[in-house]
């Protein structure tokens, strides 16, 4: 078991097996190659693991867990 989530673009015509999530958005939009790169950052793997409550059992993505996958805002008053 991992907290190292993974994102990536999956091509039309490609079949995914049974531990992949697909994560649709509810708006049309494109991650940037920076966006994408994000969810391999140690920053962003330290959030999900205090996310997750440092879980070890099960890191299925499920309805209560997606919350937690989004695009970074940028900081406006940094």
């Amino acid at each position: 078991m991992t907290y190292n989530p993974r994102v990536i673009k999956k091509q039309k015509e490609t079949l995914v097996n049974g531990s992949v999530a697909i994560l649709i958005p509810k708006e049309n939009m494109e991650l940037s190659k920076e966006e994408l790169l994000y969810f391999s950052s140690d920053e962003y793997r330290e959030f999900y693991k205090v996310a997750r409550n440092y879980q070890t059992r099960s890191l299925n993505i499920d309805n209560n867990s997606v919350y937690w996958f989004g695009v970074k805002k940028e900081n406006k008053n940094a």
